[in-house]
């Protein structure tokens, strides 16, 4: 038997009819700079529809996430950031991911026809304190 490398969760906010948005959480990868398992979990595919951002979603979303992986026993989160994503930058150091842990070229949570981490055209992997 193969051992787990990954556990998943998953986050949808919506409204009467439709998501609003949705985060993922990877708590065990096999890169452990992204998610150990115990301590680490890593946050991805955070999206909000066009029409509702700028109202408060993403912040509520993504608090809601944070708060849920802290009564979790987690106590560092971190995130993924394209290295010429200026915007997405800026939102995340706001929200606390400010300390850059590496600069990254492969996706720990994407596959190629292999099963190997995908390659990426680049991006920073940060961390935020819970």
């Amino acid at each position: 038997m193969k051992k787990l490398i990954s556990v998943r969760l998953i986050w949808s906010l919506c409204d009467e009819e439709n998501i609003v948005g949705e985060l993922y959480a990877f708590l065990k990868l096999e890169d452990k700079d992204f998610a150990d398992g115990k301590d680490i979990a890593y946050l991805c595919a955070f999206r909000v529809n066009k029409e509702y951002r700028g109202k408060g979603y993403g912040s509520m979303l993504m608090n809601t996430v944070l708060s849920d992986l802290k009564s979790k026993n987690f106590s560092l989160a971190t995130i993924g950031v394209g290295m010429d994503e200026e915007g997405n930058k800026k939102m995340y150091d706001h929200m606390g991911f400010n300390r850059k842990i590496k600069e990254c070229f492969f996706d720990p949570c994407a596959r190629d026809k292999d099963m190997k981490p995908a390659a990426d055209e680049g991006f920073i992997l940060m961390l935020k304190e819970l």
